[in-house]
């Protein structure tokens, strides 16, 4: 992420650094990438194992500020499996 500061000092210069990288680490497409893998047909939930290939049909559903930026994580993550989804 970038920021638009103007730091004046060498203190100022690592608020704004540090800053950033906050926001980085939770933003809500990084989340749902560290939270969630897909290999092969196994997609991994947290750790958890759920079997893709038990679904004919995979569908996002979302709401919330957050909502559009973890749909399309999950799109990226799914690919070709994702059928569709609502996201308000």
């Amino acid at each position: 992420m970038s920021l638009k500061a103007t730091p004046q000092n060498l203190a100022s210069e690592y608020a704004v650094a540090i800053y950033g990288k906050v926001l980085d680490a939770v933003r809500s497409d990084v989340l749902v990438h560290q939270a969630v893998q897909k290999v092969g047909d196994a997609l991994f939930v947290q750790g958890r194992h759920i079997d893709l290939s038990h679904f004919d049909r995979i569908w996002i559903a979302g709401s919330g500020k957050a909502s559009v930026e973890m749909a399309k994580a999950a799109a990226e993550i799914l690919g070709d499996r994702l059928a569709g989804g609502l996201i308000v």
